[in-house]
Formats: C-alpha cells, sequence, structure tokens
C-alpha cells in the first residue's frame, strides 16, 4: 500500500517537472527573441511594447500552466508555488537579456552611430560630396545613439521609477548625454 502512494508521488513529481520544464521552455523561446528584437529597435514605443508583451506572454503561460495543473488534483498551494516559481522564471528572462544587452551597450552604440553616419535617412549608403553638413549629419547620429542609450537607461530602472518620469526629465537625460 505504501508502496503504491511512494510510486504515485514519484510519477506525480515527475510529471509536474516535466510540465514546469515545458513551460519554461516555451516561455524561454518566445520572450527571448521577442525581448531581444525589441531591445534592438529603441523608440519610445518600445518600453510599453515590451511590457504589454511580458503581460500578455506571463498571462497566456501561467493560465495554461494552472489551468494543466488542476488536472493533477494537488493543493492549492502547491499550484500557487508552481505558478510563482514560473512568474520569477519570467522575470529572470527578462532580466537576464537586458544584463546581456547592457553588456553589449557600448558596441551597439558605437555600430548604430556607425550606421547613423554613413548612411542617409533612407539608409541607402551616403555619397560624401563637399555639399555635406557634417556637423549635422554627427549630431543627428549622436542623437540617435543617445536616444538608445537614454532608452536602456530607462528600461533598466524600475516600473515605479518610470511612472515618475515625465518627458521634462527624459529631454533633459537626453541632452546631459548628447553633451557629454
Amino acid at each position: 500500500m505504501i508502496w503504491c502512494n511512494l510510486n504515485a508521488i514519484l510519477a506525480r513529481a515527475k510529471k509536474l517537472f516535466e510540465l514546469t520544464s515545458l513551460y519554461e521552455g516555451k516561455l524561454n523561446k518566445e520572450l527571448f527573441e521577442h525581448v531581444k528584437y525589441l531591445l534592438d529597435d529603441a523608440t519610445d514605443e518600445k518600453w510599453s511594447a515590451i511590457r504589454r508583451f511580458l503581460h500578455l506572454e506571463r498571462m497566456t503561460t501561467l493560465v495554461g500552466f494552472a489551468s494543466t495543473l488542476s488536472s493533477f488534483n494537488i493543493y492549492q498551494t502547491i499550484v500557487k508555488k508552481l505558478v510563482a516559481k514560473l512568474e520569477k522564471y519570467v522575470k529572470s528572462i527578462v532580466e537576464s537579456k537586458t544584463k546581456e544587452e547592457a553588456g553589449r551597450v557600448l558596441m551597439n552604440m558605437k555600430d548604430r552611430f556607425k550606421t547613423k553616419f554613413s548612411c542617409d535617412s533612407d539608409s541607402m549608403p551616403r555619397l560624401w560630396t563637399r555639399k555635406e553638413d557634417i556637423k549635422a549629419i554627427t549630431k543627428t547620429a549622436c542623437s540617435v545613439v543617445c536616444h538608445k542609450f537614454a532608452f536602456l537607461l530607462l528600461f533598466f530602472l524600475s516600473c515605479k521609477l518610470i511612472c515618475m518620469v515625465n518627458s521634462y526629465f527624459y529631454f533633459k537625460l537626453l541632452f546631459y548625454f548628447y553633451i557629454l
């Protein structure tokens, strides 16, 4: 009798582990690539797009995970713990991607400057003649690079701080990094 219960408990634990791994793999695949894509193109709307996508993907996965767990007839506290563990995993995916991006921020800023400096507004290679205003082109390229840096800086800040940041502070931040 005890042996049967032990086998059932072990089989359930194995199945729960497999389900958790399956949902973590789904989240990793969906979030990691999408967040990477959104971080590459830093615009004002991208922060809200990342938050919306993260919320949608998190809720979809957690609802699916919780409904799958409900078929196991386990205690609600265990379900809550497993769902909380999966939520922490979602946050860790986004944090790891932003840390990875932070490690490459200098290289990305340099590449972005080079691209904006050597290409015109249509992303075509710039033909250099004596008529170009190199100061204006350099200023535009620097502002694009600073915009990406400001975006990444805001991305690393907590959500509460972002809510307090108004447009005046945002533009002062851009201006400050532009002067440097």
